[in-house]
């Protein structure tokens, strides 16, 4: 069910509540009008909601998210480093089975070939986990490169090639 136009009462209860610093959403949850209609509301006023705590909070997120990046970066490093050094230390072989299903075990100076190579693989995968993160908090200088390019070739009177012509 549709509401109906917005009347001066509510026109001056969005414009009361904006003035409080109250966000384009609290305003619609209070009054029961859609956010699109708040902010036309306001618009119409001539005034805007203030974007800097929105900001702020994308930018805090961002930092947060970085610190995870990094240290789940880290974490795969040592994760790949613990894996390594498995491979030349002393290891129990072991095995359930027979009829009995009975446990029989023996230490081994290092892993047999097999367990060498799946611990290898486990290694080199957590290292390369950690090079992908890195690689995506780096690009290694490409958008600049980029830009650098894009602005000779401007500075050259030279016009970028369209991505949609056909080649």
């Amino acid at each position: 069910m549709a509401l109906p136009p917005i009347s001066d009462t509510d026109r001056a209860l969005i414009l009361k509540l904006h003035g409080e610093g109250k966000s384009r959403n609290d305003i619609a949850r209070e009054t029961g009008r859609a956010a699109a209609t708040v902010t036309k509301t306001v618009h119409a006023a001539g005034l805007t909601f203030d974007r800097s705590k929105t900001e702020a909070a994308t930018a805090a997120k961002k930092a947060d998210a970085a610190a995870l990046r990094a240290q789940l970066e880290l974490d795969y490093l040592e994760d790949a480093q613990r894996l390594r050094r498995q491979l030349w230390e002393p290891c129990i072989a072991f095995n359930f089975g027979g009829k009995d299903n009975t446990y029989n075990s023996t230490e081994l100076d290092e892993p047999i070939f097999a367990d060498k190579l799946k611990i290898m693989q486990a290694s080199t995968s957590a290292a390369n986990a950690s090079l992908r993160i890195e690689a995506a908090r780096n690009d290694g200088g490409t958008a600049a490169a980029r830009s650098l390019i894009t602005d000779l070739a401007a500075a050259f009177g030279f016009k970028p090639a369209d991505p949609d012509a056909d080649a």
